[in-house]
């Protein structure tokens, strides 16, 4: 747990110094692609992380998967997308993409994550009302007013355990130009803020 932890945190001061980084160079092209290339790189290496926690999970009877089995896998199934979200953002779009699964569908990651809880079908992406979901994916979007420095909607990226008290495992925090907008839903084992 102190290991994913960590783990968590050092991602996040990785995007927040990139985001730093893009935003004071933005001007130089040259500065954006090597930002975009650093993403995929960490996509790729989030989706390999992925796909081996989640064989970890099919060759074990779901009766005995551990906790930090679960949280490992729910976990780098956040991070790929949220990577990916991260790459189209730069990448031209400057906005989160309608539907999520464009990220698969334009190549900035390679495979959706599967649902451990719904025989593996791909993770649903819902809205805050839709609520409780084991395994799926909540997309917070800030309401109209409340904008980052630039114009732009900031979110909140969600990701379900597997009941509602899995959840205590969790780290759930919005971002803090999320704070005042940003409802946490029930369940929510962690989030990743997009601003």
């Amino acid at each position: 747990m102190r290991i994913l932890r960590q783990t968590i945190c050092a991602g996040v001061m990785m995007i927040t110094m990139s985001l730093l980084w893009c935003s004071v160079s933005y001007a130089q092209g040259d500065v954006v692609e090597e930002l975009i290339r650093s993403y995929k790189v960490q996509i790729r290496s989030m989706e390999i992380k992925m796909l081996e926690s989640r064989q970890v999970l099919k060759d074990t009877d779901p009766a005995d998967w551990t906790t930090a089995q679960q949280e490992i896998y729910l976990n780098n199934s956040l991070w790929v997308v949220y990577y990916g979200m991260l790459t189209y953002g730069i990448d031209g779009h400057f906005h989160i993409p309608t539907d999520l699964n464009e990220l698969v569908d334009l190549g900035y990651i390679q495979e959706w994550p599967q649902n451990p809880y719904n025989d593996w079908e791909p993770i649903q992406v819902l809205d805050a009302g839709d609520g409780f979901s084991p395994g799926d994916l909540c997309l917070l979007v800030a309401p109209p007013g409340h904008r980052d420095g630039k114009g732009k909607l900031s979110s909140e990226l969600c990701i379900f355990g597997p009941d509602v008290e899995f959840a205590q495992h969790g780290q759930v925090e919005p971002i803090d130009m999320n704070e005042e907008w940003a409802v946490i839903p029930e369940g929510v084992l962690y989030m990743l803020g997009i601003g």
